[in-house]
């Protein structure tokens, strides 16, 4: 399972980024990197990230109005 994961791919190489790391890259041609810390972005993760996981066996979960990730 990779819930939470985003890949980011280039013609440079792709990078795989869990929540909470910071990334960049500086060029379509340049593969995406991450970045040690926070580089001053301010914003708080959604509580989904930090909830535990539900049980949707047997159907799928209710959907949500809130956001639960932005990439900017």
């Amino acid at each position: 399972m990779i819930d939470g994961l985003i890949n980011v791919s280039n013609k440079g190489g792709s990078s795989t980024f869990a929540a909470g790391q910071f990334g960049y890259t500086s060029s379509p041609t340049q593969q995406p990197i991450v970045v040690p810390k926070n580089p001053g972005l301010q914003f708080t993760l959604p509580s989904a990230f930090s909830a535990p996981p539900t049980n949707t066996a047997g159907g799928s979960a209710p959907k949500s109005n809130a956001v639960d990730c932005e990439v900017r």
